[in-house]
Formats: structure tokens, sequence, C-alpha cells
């Protein structure tokens, strides 16, 4: 058995084995992400077309298991900000602000025969998607970079993000011709997330940055002003299902979006402005 992440090219896959019902009564694996109203109200073709829109963006929302060329299981897992739903649950709700990666669902397809051998166990599969050689982030460290002796230079940036350095330098183009004087400076934060990027304008922080594997995540923390006009705007629906989502502290929400494509990239910018402009 083989393990692919669902990205655009494989959502054919993830949707044959889903089947017409979408898993379980039109879930297409959106309950955790989603506020119960909404859920309901789009349930079926708007919680599919929910689910298109986050694989769509370049996130990666799970796991596909593959017998041969045939997808035969599913493994919904991401970050646990991906899944706002688990901080509204009393019996799930975080113990501590670590860092960490939520499984919320795991869809076997149904063997069509009762004497059909059901579908490979899971084992190894993260292995399977990161082999030993290739690098990873750090498991303790929500950044790639997490030696305090060590601030991250431009050539090691550019080494960890790969084609994602591009949307890097952008983003901190972008900032600083918005929201001048910009202060750039770097923190490391502690052991369980390493180090980052501020972009400050005069004493308001305008973002965070932090850099990942191939990819890097944005960080506001955004007050009752911002997320209402962020409602207001024309942001996409998963955004703001995440900011409403997202853990409420006495400054604001505080939400980190991954980066990884032009979309995303441009989805940050315009939330910058709101939250500049609140």
């Amino acid at each position: 058995m083989q393990f692919h992440p669902l990205t655009p090219e494989r959502w054919d896959d993830f949707e044959a084995l889903f089947g017409a019902r979408g898993a379980y009564s039109g879930c297409w694996c959106m309950w955790w992400r989603l506020k119960r109203k909404e859920f309901e109200a789009q349930q079926g073709d708007g919680n599919r077309a929910a689910m298109k829109a986050i694989v769509e963006s370049g996130r990666v929302p799970g796991i596909l298991g593959y017998d041969g060329d045939r997808a035969v299981a599913w493994c919904s897992v991401a970050p646990r900000e991906d899944f706002p739903s688990l901080n509204r649950s009393p019996v799930l709700k975080r113990l501590d602000d670590e860092p960490v990666w939520s499984i919320v669902e795991a869809y076997p397809s149904v063997p069509k025969s009762r004497n059909a051998p059901p579908p490979p166990r899971a084992s190894g599969s993260c292995d399977t998607i990161f082999p030993d050689d290739s690098p990873r982030e750090s498991p303790m460290a929500l950044s790639a970079f997490d030696d305090k002796a060590k601030q991250p230079r431009a050539s090691d940036l550019q080494a960890m993000l790969g084609r994602s350095y591009t949307h890097w330098q952008e983003l901190i183009a972008h900032v600083a011709s918005e929201f001048a004087p910009l202060d750039q400076s770097w923190n490391f934060a502690g052991a369980n997330w390493g180090w980052s990027l501020r972009l400050k304008r005069k004493k308001r922080t305008v973002l965070y940055m932090t850099p990942c594997q191939r990819h890097f995540l944005v960080g506001f923390v955004l007050g009752d002003k911002a997320v209402k006009a962020a409602h207001d705007g024309t942001l996409p629906d998963a955004l703001l299902a995440e900011i409403d989502g997202a853990r409420k502290y006495a400054e604001g929400r505080g939400i980190r979006i991954r980066i990884g494509t032009r979309q995303d990239l441009d989805n940050v910018k315009r939330l910058a402005a709101i939250k500049m402009a609140s």
C-alpha cells in the first residue's frame, strides 16, 4: 500500500473513494473544519466544494492510501489549527500551547465482496510520504530553524523554503511598501517555536513570518474590528472559517496561515491591509 498527500491532481481519486454520499452523509471531511450551522447548511455539494477549494488552494488536508492505482483509504491529518471545531469541544479543547497535528478522520473503502480482504494497514505512512533522507520540519519546533545560537540567514532561508522563498521576499517587500516605516526583527521564542521574523510599524506588529520546510507560516493577531472587516470583505470562506475558529487571546484571535501558493500570498496581503486599517 502506498500513501500520497491529497493534491489537486489526486482530487478525482479522493472523490471516487468518498462516493456520491461524500463518505458519511455529505460530510466530505468538513465536520471538524466548520461551525455546525455552516456544516449543516452546505451538507453535501457545499461541503464537497469547500473541501475542493482547500485542496486547490495548495493546502494538504490529509493523505490517500492506494492499493495499486486505486485510492482505498483516507486519513485527515493536518495542523490542529486546521480543525477549529476541536477548540469548541469541552472534551477536545487544547491542554496547552504546544504546536501539534491532529488526526480527525480515517476512512477505509468498503470491500465489494464480503470475502475480500480489507485494505492494508496504514503503518509507515508518514515515512512513505517523508522518506528518512528527506528534510523535515523539526518535530519540536514550529519553525524549521530551532537553534537559538543560529539566526537564519538569507542563504539558509532560500535553501529551506525552496520555491516559496520568492513568496517570502515578495511579502516582505509588499508590507514594507504599504506600511512604512517598517521594522524587521528576528525573534527566538523558545525551543517549541524557534525563529520567526516580525514585521512591525512603529509600535504595532503587522504580522509574523515563520519559515518551514518548503513553505512558511504567516501569523496575525486580529482584534474584533479586524475580524468583522474580514467578513465584510472578499476573503475565501475557508480562511474566514479559520479566523472564526482561531484561539482568542486578550489581544485578539491568533491565526497562522500556511503560504504555499500565489492565492495564499494574495490572501495574507489583503488580511494585512484589513488588520492595519482596523
